[in-house]
């Protein structure tokens, strides 16, 4: 097993890392950064950011409320709100002296408290379903840190173009072609949680927020500051959304949702197009498509990695006996091995796939096993390795990058 005690070094934190030169990394200041590589320019002021409300308010807070019987205000909550927002209000009436409420307000104590004791027991079996949408985003986001200025990243893997989702969800595309640097913004993009570019493509950009997923054309020659073009997928799709993923044709957009086991597969053709792909039990969280497409590997809310084959939808799931969750993974350059770690070790796990997926079996060996230590480490320079935030494989399969939680490292 291999571990960090013989990687060399870091370089003086005053340069930076610039390219690899025969397995050497070569290093040097900002200015030959950016001049040696042609990267796009990019510029945020931390002053201009308006950050959103922590507060969800609702229109109805700000009017005085009238003074209506409980049946009335139960009846419209429930209509508004649903039923059991309905049995809150009847249990919280003051009944007076009418029996009728009072039986009511009985009857909605009664029902509280079996859809109580339901929930206490899904809890105890899925703990992360009892948690809001905000606090599922938080811990299942690819975001380092969900109050930061930026909040998402994502680079064009063929072209020289980047995009940028601020702390306000306004989203900004920088590209080294073109000086003018586009706003994409939408009403209904709030609380962005993930974006990926389409492969093969320099205009579709897919954008995940809690509650939509919006697919934007931007126009790379274009000179216009504003993107308008987009196609929003809402209706059919479980929330919160932490994670998207396209297949490596560029041909389908993977949704998931910790919520739910329900995988949507999203085509935009002149129609979008919709299949669902499931297998009860625990949400996804984070998905990976291998670069063959023939599988697509599924970080769960349980302690247990799926991997799917793309013909008839089967899957298997591998566990390293850990009480704990993926927290990323990725495959090599030809899909036969995937890595993945999870959320509180320092090891990364590996599982080989020798046969080509078939339909009722996507193969894989029957155990993982642990092939990377990537403990906390102490060097001249600070505090190397930890918890795993991020994993990926180059496509030549000679470079495997780890981003570590809280460390401002990066190991290759």
């Amino acid at each position: 097993m291999c571990s960090l005690d013989s990687f060399p070094s870091p370089q003086n934190l005053e340069e930076r890392s610039l390219r690899e030169v025969d397995e050497y990394i070569e290093s040097g200041p900002d200015a030959v950064f950016n001049e040696e590589l042609f990267y796009p320019s990019i510029s945020i002021d931390p002053k201009s950011i308006i950050k959103p409300s922590l507060i969800n308010e609702k229109i109805s807070d700000v009017f005085i409320e009238k003074d209506v019987t409980p049946w009335k205000k139960a009846f419209f909550i429930y209509r508004c709100e649903g039923f059991l927002a309905s049995m809150r209000v009847l249990h919280s009436a003051n009944c007076g002296e009418s029996k009728w409420l009072l039986f009511s307000k009985k009857v909605a104590s009664f029902i509280l408290l079996v859809w109580n004791m339901i929930l206490n027991v899904y809890g105890y079996f899925y703990p992360y379903s009892l948690l809001s949408d905000d606090e599922l985003c938080s811990e299942f986001s690819r975001c380092l840190d969900s109050k930061a200025h930026i909040r998402c990243f994502a680079w064009n893997p063929q072209y020289s173009r980047c995009a940028i989702a601020l702390l306000n969800d306004n989203i900004f595309v920088y590209s080294s072609t073109n000086s003018t640097v586009p706003l994409v913004k939408h009403p209904s993009q709030k609380k962005v949680t993930d974006m990926r570019w389409k492969p093969n493509s320099e205009d579709i950009l897919a954008v995940a927020c809690q509650h939509i997923v919006i697919i934007w054309t931007i126009d790379p020659n274009s000179k216009a500051t504003r993107v308008t073009s987009a196609r929003l997928i809402q209706q059919s799709i479980s929330t919160p959304v932490t994670h998207i993923s396209y297949d490596p044709l560029g041909e389908w957009l993977a949704i998931c949702s910790p919520t739910t086991s329900k995988i949507l597969m999203v085509k935009q053709t002149d129609k979008i197009e919709e299949k669902v792909v499931r297998k009860f039990g625990s949400g996804v969280t984070f998905l990976n498509w291998s670069p063959d497409k023939c599988r697509l590997a599924c970080s769960t809310t349980s302690n247990f990695v799926r991997v799917f084959e793309n013909v008839s939808w089967s899957s298997k799931k591998w566990s390293p006996n850990v009480d704990d969750i993926c927290q990323s993974a990725c495959w090599n350059a030809d899909g036969r091995i995937l890595l993945f770690a999870f959320k509180k070790e320092c090891f990364v796990y590996a599982i080989a796939f020798y046969e080509k997926a078939q339909a009722g079996d996507c193969g894989g060996t029957n155990k993982c096993i642990q092939v990377l230590d990537v403990s906390e480490r102490e060097t001249p320079f600070g505090v190397v390795g930890g918890r795993v935030h991020e994993m990926l494989w180059d496509k030549n399969g000679e470079r495997l990058v780890i981003m570590f939680k809280g460390i401002i490292f990066i190991s290759c």
